[in-house]
């Protein structure tokens, strides 16, 4: 048949699929077929009108004998896919994954929207075919991909797809499931699997402003510390999955205020084993070593962690933490801002649970720095605690560093109005106590702010300020056993935090 044959009958047989006239499609390819049988175009069109006129086994061998023809085009398996989507039968279903599969590393370098839709598509058909862990790992590519291109239509895509990856992890992932017990088709047993299968996760906590994510954000957290544990159970060697488990217990403590778990201690001997150098490990000695009121040297600790992983806001808001014990309160500024950068940079994606939370967190402790440093700052100090206190959920600690704030401002009336509305709600709320009693002595009511002191020194005798704010009502009360007991809690006050040059300034009155 000469070539000019081949192109005409083509030709008829595409204007008749456009026409919906399929017998007559069918009639022209087949004139072709009769001269070469492996004919690409032919093929295809005689699988779309087969499709077409409900003959399901030839359209299903026409387009297979295409794919065999010429593997490297895209249009048969287009057409295979479209027809195994069509057909609705679990029959076809692993052929659907396959052809989703090659349509999508066909676009990987070509079209990147076409390879994150298809990639999609090849998740889609994987849990057609009831294989979650498969789907899984199909979709975390195209959700890394996502976040390089910008634009809503994507952002909006790439939200969507989070929101099907944590239906999946919550609902069609099985009860008893354990990752290192091989399932059928999954292939994550090993820990470089594991180790992607944890930051895919991760990616999907990072969509913070997710009504859907947000509402099982526990239970997704949950799930990444259990896959990390088995990682460490099973892979002895393994550093990622007991920095990871290292760093959420950390966040734990210092961003939701938790006690540090006895399972990190004994993660951080194993990864100290491992990797002494780790800077999870330096971040985790300066914890230990600031819990244990040692700041100058927790600083160091954390210098050496920051010095290898600057991009991690974690370690900015310990750096922070350990500056405001040292009273190096424009340094306290310097590391709450530089964590605040971090969070929305590209390396501190894996150290992230939740940006919002750390950016909280990152910016109680710029509002401590502002609060300590000079009056100027006090109005910017104002202004970042009142965006605190205005969050939807009620945050007790921005409330009282926005008291903190109006009192060394000056009102000492807002102060005492906010405090008054915490201890309603929290009666044995020690901070909204000590601040209580500063805004009641600016007022000369000196009885009732001495009895606010006194209760916030019971309920938190370690607190060095509190001693002194109750040492100065006392002093000033010029009873001279009230002043005894005035020169012990300054003494108490200086005994605690002896960088603190407050509580000597008044001993030197006390001793003039």
């Amino acid at each position: 048949m000469a070539s000019k044959e081949v192109k005409a009958a083509l030709k008829a047989a595409r204007e008749a699929l456009d026409k919906k006239e399929y017998q007559d499609a069918l009639k022209h390819c087949k004139v072709v077929l009769r001269a070469d049988k492996t004919n690409y175009m032919a093929l295809v069109f005689a699988g779309v009108a087969t499709s077409e006129l409900q003959q399901p086994e030839q359209a299903y061998a026409a387009f297979n004998k295409a794919t065999a023809a010429n593997p490297d085009l895209p249009l048969a398996w287009q057409g295979l896919a479209d027809f195994c989507v069509k057909q609705k039968d679990p029959a076809y279903y692993k052929d659907l994954t396959l052809c989703y599969e090659r349509l999508a590393k066909m676009n990987e370098s070509r079209d990147p929207s076409k390879f994150c839709s298809f990639s999609e598509k090849h998740g889609d058909a994987w849990l057609l075919r009831e294989q979650p862990l498969q789907a899984l790992a199909c979709w975390q590519t195209p959700l890394s991909r996502m976040q390089d291109y910008p634009g809503d239509v994507v952002e909006k895509r790439r939200a969507s797809l989070c929101r099907k990856v944590a239906d999946v992890i919550l609902t069609r992932l099985p009860v008893e499931y354990e990752f290192i017990e091989p399932l059928s088709c999954a292939k994550l047993a090993d820990a470089e699997s594991l180790k992607n299968f944890v930051l895919y996760l991760l990616r999907v906590l990072q969509i913070s402003d997710d009504d859907v994510i947000n509402e099982h954000r526990a239970e997704l957290e949950t799930c990444i510390v259990t896959e990390c544990r088995s990682m460490r159970e099973s892979f002895s060697d393994d550093v990622y999955c007991r920095e990871l488990l290292c760093l959420l217990a950390l966040v734990r403590t210092l961003v939701n205020g938790e006690a540090l778990e006895e399972e990190c201690a004994a993660t951080c001997q194993e990864l100290c084993a491992l990797q002494e150098t780790s800077p999870v490990v330096q971040m985790l000695k300066a914890h230990t070593l600031l819990t244990a009121n040692q700041p100058q040297e927790a600083l160091d600790a954390i210098g050496s962690a920051l010095s290898v992983r600057s991009a991690c806001p974690l370690a900015w808001c310990l750096s922070a933490n350990v500056l405001l014990r040292l009273h190096m309160h424009s340094d306290v500024c310097h590391s709450a801002r530089q964590g605040l950068c971090s969070v929305v940079t590209a390396q501190s994606k894996e150290y992230l649970l939740n940006p919002t939370c750390m950016k909280l967190a990152l910016q109680r402790c710029m509002a401590k720095g502002l609060l300590s440093e000079d009056q100027e700052s006090y109005e910017e100090a104002i202004n970042l605690c009142n965006e605190l206190a205005d969050q939807e959920d009620v945050d007790t600690e921005a409330e009282l560093l926005l008291a903190e704030a109006y009192m060394l401002n000056g009102d000492a009336t807002q102060t005492y109005d906010i405090c008054d509305t915490v201890l309603r709600r929290h009666p044995s709320t020690h901070r909204a106590l000590y601040l209580q009693s500063c805004a009641e002595a600016a007022c000369q009511h000196f009885r009732s702010a001495e009895e606010s002191i006194s209760e916030a020194v019971t309920l938190r005798p370690d607190a060095s300020e509190y001693h002194l704010q109750y040492g100065r009502l006392l002093w000033e009360t010029e009873d001279a056993g009230k002043r005894v007991e005035a020169r012990a809690c300054f003494m108490k006050a200086a005994e605690l935090d002896p960088r603190d040059s407050r509580p000597f300034y008044e001993l030197g009155i006390v001793f003039s």
